[in-house]
């Protein structure tokens, strides 16, 4: 009798070890552009800031590569967003590709003491347009990581950007025309 409920409790025991080793689902946070979707004129710029949500908690850094139409957008200056550059700590930043954006933005953030919890910014950027049209920014690669240096799985959302140069309504010769749209 006594070896039975040995056996009965060696088995519950074993079922409680085995439910304790099974991966836990973590719930991916989301990374969003601000605004989601817009439009600017010619001669304007254009403003993205790159949300965290707030299920993204305890964020130390995060290096990313976001990608946009070079046909269409050129991005101007790119920043830590407010949510790191007003962290209670120092912060890292670095843009990596400066010097040979292409069609493409590689980033480096890091606070250096301190984590940051969503919602907010976490990175800031200007865009000028170069050719009329709509162009997409999205998340091409990246890592978030947490004060263990763990990995923070995410999701990331797209923005659209429409960048529109109307033509003049002036009447004007043919040559005229032609020469300013060269």
């Amino acid at each position: 009798m006594l070896e039975r409920r040995i056996r009965g409790m060696s088995g519950a025991v074993l079922l409680v070890l085995f439910i304790s080793a099974l991966p836990v689902l973590v719930q991916a946070g989301s990374l969003y552009f601000v605004p989601a979707t817009g439009s600017f004129d010619c001669g304007e710029t254009y403003t993205l800031d790159l949300m965290i949500d707030d299920t993204i908690t305890d964020l130390r850094g995060a290096s990313l590569v976001l990608e946009f139409d070079e046909a269409i957008l050129a991005p101007l200056t790119v920043s830590a967003g407010s949510l790191v550059a007003g962290a209670g700590c120092p912060h890292f930043f670095t843009w990596l590709n400066v010097s040979a954006v292409g069609d493409s933005i590689a980033v480096d953030i890091s606070t250096l003491g301190c984590s940051v919890d969503g919602p907010g910014s976490i990175l800031h950027m200007t865009f000028e347009g170069f050719q009329q049209g709509v162009s997409f920014v999205r998340c091409r690669s990246g890592v978030l990581r947490d004060s263990n240096n763990q990995d923070i799985p995410y999701v990331c959302d797209e923005a659209s950007v429409d960048y529109r140069c109307p033509v003049e309504d002036q009447i004007r010769t043919w040559g005229a025309a032609k020469a300013i749209y060269r």
